[in-house]
């Protein structure tokens, strides 16, 4: 019985951007659904970090990036719901 390793994560698994006096961090393992491994721990507390030493920013966003598979997941359980609601 052979297995397969894992594929390597080639993007960041953390993202950050600003708009203004927001700070957008961005959590970005859609195919994990976001789970924390170390490496996005220490982009959070790198992104965190940025956003407090910067004076510029008053407020700070935290999202995560959702795989299409789950969205479409999401949208079907809605309409199934509504369906049966009527």
């Amino acid at each position: 019985m052979s297995e397969t390793a894992p594929e390597p994560e080639t993007e960041a698994p953390v993202l950050y951007e600003t708009r203004g006096r927001v700070a957008r961090v961005t959590m970005n393992r859609p195919r994990y659904r976001n789970a924390q491994n170390a490496k996005m721990t220490l982009a959070l507390d790198a992104a965190f970090s940025r956003a407090m030493a910067d004076d510029d920013i008053g407020a700070v966003i935290l999202a995560g990036v959702i795989a299409d598979e789950l969205v479409k997941r999401y949208a079907i359980r809605r309409r199934a719901a509504r369906e049966l609601a009527q």
